[in-house]
């Protein structure tokens, strides 16, 4: 029993050794605390401690002061995983609202966004109901809509719908880029992720009609109505290898000027010795700058902003108008791999 004693004492001297400046502070306030507030419900409690009659009582309290110092340390160390948890989530959550912030302004220095007042449809993208929502700005890449009847935070996904005539409307999925709230009714800045290329044209003559005949409050800039990316190659054949890298999920391009991450753009590819070209709706997700010849050019991943079945049968469309410019040899083997 002694030597079992000695070792336990032992392992609880090297466990306070271990301990920080800081940690022991902490347990003396705690220990502190809790005869003061003894002392206040029972009377006076003497610090000084009577020495123990026999070795039985003084291992008793030894043992009753050891349990006493655990048990504040682990009140100690409980409080420090909650503070940094804490502190973690905070940081995280500041992180997140800065990204996040950082990527609007980027899209509201990038693009030119006209001020506009028009009744829309918003929802969530899982869900088939809509709300009334009104239109406050509208650019190439998003929006901005006040709405009372939803409640959104950033990051999510909805479903935006922009009545333009009387029996048609633009349809887009967006996401939610920031929340703000303005004279009590909350604001949402929007970018667009996907939408069919009938919309995607829509859209464009609906921003020239307005850029023509902006609101008495809409601000001019330099900035371009529609960013555009123009890529001529040499002959049909390189034209055809590019689209066949085509996939929903994107494709990379080698282009002569930096673009910026996160822009959205109208990309069209075309060849030199054909009248056929292929218009995409793409936003720019990585860029690396790479040397060619001893210049200077950026490789450029691009995320397509269309539905994957739309976009497979409009490049499995030019790919098939293609097909009949290349040696009659290659014909049925080029119309195969389209299809």
């Amino acid at each position: 029993m002694q030597a079992s004693a000695a070792i336990s004492n032992r392992e609880s001297d090297n466990a306070m050794a271990a301990l920080s400046q800081e940690e022991l502070a902490a347990c003396a306030q705690i220990l502190a605390l809790g005869i003061a507030q003894h002392r206040m419900k029972f009377g006076v409690i003497p610090l000084e401690v009577a020495p123990a009659t026999d070795s039985a009582g003084a291992a008793r309290l030894r043992e009753a002061v050891r349990s006493s110092f655990d048990e504040a340390l682990r009140l100690v160390r409980q409080k420090q995983a909650t503070q940094t948890q804490q502190a973690q989530h905070a940081a995280e959550t500041a992180a997140q609202s800065d990204a996040a912030a950082q990527a609007a302004i980027r899209e509201q220095r990038r693009q030119l966004r006209i001020s506009v007042s028009a009744a829309v449809q918003l929802g969530l993208l899982d869900s088939d109901e809509t709300c009334k929502a009104t239109l406050r700005n509208i650019s190439w890449g998003g929006a901005s809509v006040r709405c009372e009847d939803i409640t959104l935070h950033a990051g999510q996904r909805v479903r935006l719908q922009l009545p333009i005539g009387k029996n048609d409307k633009i349809a887009t999925i967006a996401t939610v880029l920031r929340t703000t709230t303005v004279n009590g009714t909350s604001e949402y800045g929007l970018r667009f992720d996907s939408m069919t290329a009938a919309d995607e044209e829509r859209l464009e003559k609906v921003l020239d009609i307005l850029v023509a005949n902006p609101s008495p409050d809409a601000r001019r800039s330099e900035a371009r109505l529609v960013q555009r990316l123009e890529i001529e190659y040499g002959d049909c054949g390189e034209f055809c290898a590019v689209l066949e890298d085509i996939s929903p999920s994107g494709v990379m391009l080698t282009v002569p000027d930096p673009l910026e991450i996160d822009q959205s753009l109208l990309v069209t590819l075309s060849g030199a010795d054909t009248h056929h070209s292929l218009s995409l709706r793409a936003r720019v997700v990585h860029q690396t700058l790479v040397a060619e010849c001893g210049i200077d050019m950026y490789r450029v991943g691009l995320r397509f902003e269309h539905p994957g079945d739309e976009l497979r049968d409009r490049v499995a469309a030019v790919l098939q108008h293609l097909a009949v410019m290349r040696p009659a040899e290659n014909a049925d083997e080029f119309l195969a791999e389209a299809g």
